[in-house]
């Protein structure tokens, strides 16, 4: 009984010594501006991917009087993609949908009141969605003060922080404002095959001159290089 506490005390001794507080934290293994630059890169190769625009907090600004809640849609590169837009207009808080499909260099619509196809010409579309990629990617390419956010590094997945200009966003939201800084935050995977693919992307702050600045709209991405077929509308 006489040895059972000197021995307890050198147990917590060496539990101490041990402890997480002399633990060496593990080093990035590349640069956050690496990784960007990789994924941006890994984006050009791609021949199809899927898409959802959505808004955590605020709404995705669509056209003079309409707003998005959620843009989705797939692409094939590098000219077709199809798209399904859920909304509403601003005056009459009324329900929105709307698909729209570029297919052989012709847009259609559907008419948000019968839900029939028409030929639209491309000035009537506010967005090119079939550039998405490389939009995606210049996004990252555009970034500053790049970092890793708190163990937001491994072997095969990365999550990294970092601010943008609201007009380097314009290619995926609607009329963006000018030198509004924007915060941003990427996850990123490897993926076997295909690359480093930015799965996910936080957009926080004021993109359109009419935001709040606690805004929050979510990009996700995925279903990279899966088959797909887009179908011609009937009309």
């Amino acid at each position: 009984m006489k040895l059972a506490l000197p021995f307890a005390a050198l147990l917590l001794l060496f539990a101490a010594a041990c402890g997480p507080g002399d633990e060496t934290p593990t080093p990035p293994p590349r640069p956050p501006t690496e990784i960007l630059n990789q994924s941006a890169e890994a984006l050009l190769g791609l021949e199809t991917l899927t898409f959802a625009l959505s808004n955590e907090s605020g709404n995705i600004p669509l056209m003079t009087g309409v707003v998005a809640n959620e843009i989705s849609g797939v692409v094939d590169m590098p000219d077709e993609v199809s798209v399904k837009i859920k909304g509403e207009v601003d005056v009459f808080r009324a329900y929105l949908e709307l698909s729209v499909v570029r297919k052989e260099g012709i847009y259609y619509l559907t008419d948000p009141l019968t839900g029939e196809w028409r030929i639209v010409d491309e000035s009537a579309v506010p967005f090119d969605l079939t550039n998405v990629g490389i939009n995606v990617g210049n996004i990252m390419k555009a970034m500053t003060d790049a970092a890793y956010a708190e163990g937001g590094y491994g072997e095969d997945s990365w999550r990294i922080t970092g601010k943008v200009l609201s007009q380097e966003i314009s290619g995926i939201i609607y009329n963006a404002g000018q030198d509004h800084e924007v915060g941003l935050e990427v996850w990123i995977r490897n993926i076997d095959g295909i690359g480093l693919m930015p799965e996910k992307s936080r957009i926080q702050g004021r993109v359109v001159d009419t935001d709040a600045e606690n805004y929050v709209r979510i990009l996700t991405l995925g279903g990279f290089n899966e088959p797909v077929t887009i179908e011609k509308p009937p009309i």
